[in-house]
């Protein structure tokens, strides 16, 4: 008696010419599906609403920021003034910053600024120069000016330590929390989270460039949520495929009334008649 043809797998079924066909086309729509996806996506950021934001009028730091807290969004990028003096032997020197194609240095100073709840610690970075060892001399002149004057700059967001070298001495980025650390004291009032970019450098440096923050484009929700609707026709002519594939792979399974039909069809072998006594 002949074996049981074996029925086929999905994935045999799957690799027919005619499937693999089908699945072509399927992948041309859902490549169509795409594209039209991520246009509809950067037509939600391009036609959002602007976010404006008035940066260039200067305004008192204190006016938009306080020592001790986190630095206020409104706050960042802004321009401001503040009146204060550096504080002598507090000066530290930056390495690996950018200043148009140059890769140079900053001097960044500690400032001890007036503010209505006392006297508070600001970093200040005063200055770019193309080699770390300019910007060291540059820092170690800045010890004889203690003069108390106004202040002018951009106001932003520290960077946080992360792309520093501490264990090879190197400080590239500028941490409010790691100058605190280097500091020799903390002014009373506390300190400012952000730090001052200098309008004026002093002599030996260039001023760090520091351009207006570009404008903030809100989001289109019509055009995410079409954007969102392009990525569902896509998986969905995908998921339309597979339950074709399927479909055929289950009509070709044995079913259980087949294999009821070929128990009952066995032969069975009649027991040998027994003699009668």
């Amino acid at each position: 008696m002949p074996a049981p043809a074996t029925p086929p797998t999905l994935w045999s079924v799957a690799r027919r010419p005619k499937y693999l066909g089908l699945l072509a086309v399927t992948l041309l729509v859902a490549a169509i599906f795409a594209g039209l996806a991520q246009w509809q996506f950067s037509r939600s950021l391009s036609t959002g609403p602007v976010v404006e934001r008035d940066t260039e009028t200067v305004q008192p730091l204190t006016a938009l920021d306080a020592p001790q807290v986190g630095v206020d969004g409104d706050a960042i990028g802004h321009r401001v003034t503040a009146r204060g003096a550096l504080v002598p032997g507090d000066e530290t020197v930056l390495t690996r910053r950018v200043q148009g194609e140059e890769t140079g240095a900053w001097v960044v100073g500690h400032l001890a600024v007036e503010t209505p709840d006392g006297v508070a610690s600001l970093a200040v970075a005063l200055g770019w120069a193309p080699t770390e060892e300019q910007a060291a001399e540059v820092a170690e002149s800045l010890d004889a000016d203690t003069a108390e004057r106004e202040w002018a700059g951009r106001y932003t967001q520290d960077e946080g330590p992360q792309e520093s070298d501490f264990e090879a001495g190197e400080r590239r980025s500028l941490s409010t929390g790691d100058l605190i650390n280097v500091w020799d004291e903390v002014e009373p009032a506390g300190a400012f989270g952000g730090y001052l970019i200098a309008a004026d450098a002093p002599e030996g440096l260039e001023v760090i460039a520091s351009p207006a923050p570009a404008t903030e484009t809100g989001l289109n929700w019509q055009n995410f949520f079409y954007f969102l609707e392009w990525i569902f026709f896509g998986l969905f002519a995908l998921y339309i495929w597979y339950r074709m594939v399927k479909d055929a792979w289950q009509e070709e399974q044995p079913s259980d009334d087949a294999e009821d039909v070929v128990a009952e069809d066995a032969v069975t072998v009649p027991e040998p008649a027994r003699p009668e006594k």
